[in-house]
C-alpha cells in the first residue's frame, strides 16, 4: 500500500493482482472489475465569486491535489485498456464498471456518523436502478450461459481489443465506466 502518492483508488493493486490470478488461472474467460470511487471523477467546478485571502492561497494547493487525483484516473484507465488490451488477445473478457458518489462531501471515515450511513445509503438507492447495477446484472446473465450453453456464451464474451495492436494510446480517453465494447 502506498498511501495513495501512486494509486489512490486501488487499481493498480487490483491489475496487477488480476493479472497475476489470470496467468495461474487458466480457465477465466470473463471478468468483472467493480470500482467504487468516493466522488465523480469529473467533477465540475462551479466559480463561486471571490472566497477571501485564505481561499486564494489554499486554490494552489487544492488545484495541485486535485490534478494528482485526476492523473492517477487517466493513469488508471490506461492501465486497464492495456490489460484488457493483452487478455482480450488471450481469450479473456475483462469488463468494468464504476460506483461512484455523488454527492458532496462523500462520508468516508471509518466511524460513519448515522447521518453519514444514511447519505450512503440514499446514494445506492439512487444508483440501484442505473447502468452500474445494470452491468453487473448483464455480466451474472451471461456468466449463467456457461453452464447452459458454451456456444452461446463463448459468442458473449468474444473480444476485441480498444485499439487495434501498435496503436498508441489515446491521450483524450475518457473513464472506462462502462465502456458499451466491453459490457
Amino acid at each position: 500500500v502506498d498511501g495513495g502518492y501512486y494509486d489512490n483508488f486501488g487499481v493498480a493493486t487490483a491489475l496487477a493482482w488480476l493479472h497475476q490470478g489470470l496467468e495461474d488461472s487458466g480457465t477465466i474467460q470473463h471478468v468483472l472489475l467493480i470500482q467504487v470511487r468516493g466522488a465523480p471523477s469529473d467533477p465540475r467546478a462551479v466559480a463561486t465569486g471571490w472566497h477571501g485571502w485564505f481561499y486564494q492561497a489554499w486554490a494552489p494547493l487544492q488545484t495541485l491535489l486535485s490534478v494528482r487525483e485526476t492523473g492517477q484516473i487517466s493513469h488508471n484507465d490506461e492501465e486497464l485498456t492495456l490489460l484488457r488490451d493483452y487478455w482480450c488477445g488471450r481469450g479473456v473478457r475483462i469488463d468494468t464498471v464504476t460506483f461512484e458518489f455523488a454527492g458532496d462531501e462523500t462520508p468516508l471515515s471509518w466511524h460513519l456518523t448515522g447521518r453519514e450511513r444514511q447519505r450512503l445509503d440514499d446514494e445506492w438507492r439512487r444508483q440501484a436502478t442505473g447502468p452500474g447495477v445494470e452491468a453487473v446484472r448483464a455480466f451474472l446473465r451471461t456468466e449463467r450461459l456457461r453452464a447452459s450453453n458454451q456456444a452461446g456464451y463463448a459468442r458473449a464474451v468474444a473480444c476485441e481489443p480498444a485499439r487495434p495492436s501498435g496503436q498508441p494510446p489515446a491521450r483524450d480517453r475518457k473513464s472506462t465506466r462502462l465502456n458499451s465494447s466491453h459490457t
